[in-house]
């Protein structure tokens, strides 16, 4: 009997109580009791997966934050350009500056004059090519790490930015705690039996 057929048998038996089973006699007593051990069973199956996040939760390297803690995945994503002593530190704290070139007869920005100079070899040579060099402009773009995903375990989101990375640009984990007034989330793991404390 699979999951399906034995949430079924229950269902029946809430909605019309037992009487259904030896009126109708659709059921037999051996198959209500093997649905019941059935979804008992998917409980336990269940109870196993749970304990062991719990263990990986327990066991996990907190990165020195303060439990209950959680992991979230971040992509660097670009804010735009940065004007000359400016830096997206502020306001966002957690940024990167990259230099970058552009060049007004191509898309995009490049690593480098190089990179430019190799881009323009597709369409111009020799003289018309050396007209077009000289007119790259360097430029400074901001980069912030926004989140993407959480999880309880950086494991588990170590898995998802593996699964994922097709779907997504530079990657990271970071690990957060949850402040000590977030009572839903504090009580949550409490009553889910994981750890407050390291």
């Amino acid at each position: 009997m699979d999951i399906k057929e034995a949430v079924e048998i229950v269902e029946e038996l809430k909605l019309h109580g037992i009487s259904v089973v030896k009126e109708s006699r659709r059921y037999t007593w051996s198959q209500v009791k093997q649905a019941l051990q059935t979804l008992i069973d998917g409980v336990k199956v269940d109870e196993g997966k749970i304990e062991k996040l719990k263990q990986e939760y327990a066991t996990q390297d907190n990165r020195a934050t303060a439990y209950p803690i959680y992991v979230s995945v971040q992509e660097l994503h670009c804010i735009g350009v940065m004007a000359d002593g400016y830096s997206p530190n502020c306001p966002y704290g957690d940024g990167e500056t990259k230099k970058r070139y552009i060049h007004y007869d191509l898309e995009g920005d490049y690593d480098s004059v190089h990179e430019i100079r190799e881009a323009l070899s597709e369409d111009f040579e020799g003289n018309e090519l050396e007209e077009k060099m000289g007119n790259e402009e360097e430029i400074n773009l901001g980069y912030i790490w926004t989140p993407v995903e959480f999880f309880l375990t950086i494991k588990g989101a170590e898995e998802y930015m593996k699964a994922n990375k097709h779907n997504h640009g530079k990657l990271r984990t970071y690990v957060h705690h949850f402040e000590r007034r977030n009572f839903e989330m504090r009580e949550l793991l409490e009553v889910m039996g994981f750890s407050q404390s390291k």
